[in-house]
C-alpha cells in the first residue's frame, strides 16, 4: 500500500509521528520543569528552615543557662513566628491553588545532662550535675507528596559565673570624659601602690576587702608602665582615685551592718556556690533569685537597670547620693580595707 503524499510533501504517517514526538517532548519538558521547580522550592524551604534554626540557636547563645527550657523557647518562637496555628510557622506558597501551601512544623526539645535526661528530676535521680543541656529542633514540611524533616541539636554549657561583675574602666573614662589611656588600674601590694593590668588576677578581691581601684590621671602624669610603684602621698597629686562598686542587692541588718549579695550581670540574681564539685573539682555554681520579700532590696533601687556597677571617687564616698552605693557595701562582709 502506498502512502499518499500531500502537496507539501508530508504523508499522514509523518504527521502522526510528528505529533507523537511533540507530545513526548512536551511531557518530558513538563516533567523536567516540574522537578526543577520542586528542587528550587526545596532549596527555598531548606533555606527558610535553616533561618529558623539559626534564629533559635542565636537566642539560645545569648540566654543564661538557667533560662534555657522548652517553655521559654516555645514562647519565643511563637511570639516571633506564630501564624494562628498551634505550631505552624510562616507558610511558603508554591504554584497556585488552595493546596499549594507548605507549612513548617517546629518542635523544640531540651534534654538535661550528658545522658540527655528528659526531665530535671530524672537528672537529679541519676546523680549527674546540671552542667549541660542539649537543645534539639525538629523542623518538618511537606513539598508535593514528600514529607521532609530536619533535625539539628546544639549543646549549652553552664557558663562560668563571674561574681562580682568585672570592673569596667571604659565606664570610668566616660564618667570623667577622658581617654582610656588616662585610666590606670592600681593595686596595693608589698606595702605600696602599683600600676597593674585589668587582667591581673590580684587586682582586686572583694572577699578580702581589696576593691578594684583605678587612678584617673591628670595631664601631668604620663607614666604607664605596669609594675610602676606609686607612693601613697603622691597619688592625690597624680589624679583622682576611684573604687569599683559592683552591682549588688542589700539587706538591712542594723545601722552598722548590711548583708550584700552581688548581682550577676544586670539581673536580680546572685551566684550561689554549693558544696558539690564538678569533675574538675570546682565548686558547682548556679544562679538563684533573691527573695526580696525576706528583707532584700532590689539592686535597681540604687543602680540603674543597665549598670553592672559604678565607680566612686574618694570625694564621693561621703556625699549623697553616691555615698549610698559605697555605704551599704562598706558596712557589709565586703568592707573596704583602707591602706
Amino acid at each position: 500500500m502506498k502512502c499518499l503524499k500531500k502537496k507539501n510533501g508530508f504523508t499522514g504517517m509523518d504527521i502522526v509521528i510528528a505529533i507523537g514526538i511533540i507530545i513526548l517532548f512536551t511531557g518530558l519538558i513538563a516533567t523536567i520543569s516540574y522537578h526543577i521547580y520542586l528542587a528550587s522550592m526545596s532549596v527555598k524551604m531548606i533555606s527558610t528552615a535553616e533561618a529558623y534554626i539559626v534564629d533559635i540557636f542565636e537566642e539560645v547563645a545569648v540566654r543564661y543557662y538557667d533560662d534555657i527550657n522548652e517553655s521559654s523557647l516555645v514562647n519565643y518562637f511563637n511570639r516571633k513566628y506564630h501564624a494562628g496555628g498551634a505550631w505552624e510557622a510562616e507558610a511558603i506558597r508554591y504554584g497556585s491553588g488552595k493546596n499549594t501551601k507548605a507549612t513548617f512544623t517546629v518542635a523544640i526539645e531540651v534534654k538535661y545532662g550528658p545522658n540527655q535526661c528528659s526531665t530535671m528530676q530524672e537528672l537529679m535521680d541519676s546523680g549527674e550535675l546540671d552542667l549541660v543541656k542539649t537543645i534539639t529542633l525538629h523542623i518538618s514540611y511537606k513539598l508535593g507528596d514528600k514529607q521532609e524533616e530536619l533535625t539539628v541539636s546544639k549543646t549549652k554549657v553552664r557558663e562560668s559565673l563571674m561574681s562580682p561583675n568585672v570592673p569596667d574602666i571604659n565606664i570610668l573614662a566616660e564618667d570623667y570624659g577622658v581617654d582610656i589611656e588616662n585610666i590606670y588600674p592600681i593595686k596595693y601590694a608589698n606595702g605600696t601602690w602599683q600600676i597593674c593590668s585589668v587582667n591581673d588576677v590580684t587586682w582586686y578581691n572583694y572577699n578580702n576587702g581589696h576593691w578594684a581601684t583605678a587612678l584617673v590621671a591628670d595631664g601631668n602624669y604620663d607614666e604607664n608602665t605596669i609594675g610602676t610603684t606609686l607612693k601613697p602621698e603622691e597619688l592625690d597629686q597624680m589624679g583622682e582615685i576611684c573604687f569599683w562598686v559592683p552591682r549588688y542587692s542589700y539587706k538591712y541588718i542594723n545601722i552598722n551592718t548590711y548583708e550584700i549579695r552581688f548581682n550577676y550581670s544586670l539581673s536580680d540574681k546572685y551566684v550561689k556556690i554549693d558544696d558539690e564539685q564538678d569533675e574538675q573539682g570546682s565548686k558547682y555554681q548556679r544562679l538563684e533569685g533573691i527573695e526580696f520579700g525576706e528583707g532584700f532590696d532590689s539592686a535597681t533601687s540604687i543602680f540603674d537597670e543597665k549598670e553592672t556597677g559604678r565607680w566612686i571617687s574618694e570625694e564621693q564616698i561621703n556625699t549623697p547620693p553616691m555615698m549610698h552605693y559605697y555605704e551599704y557595701i562598706n558596712k557589709s562582709q565586703y568592707q573596704r580595707k583602707v591602706f
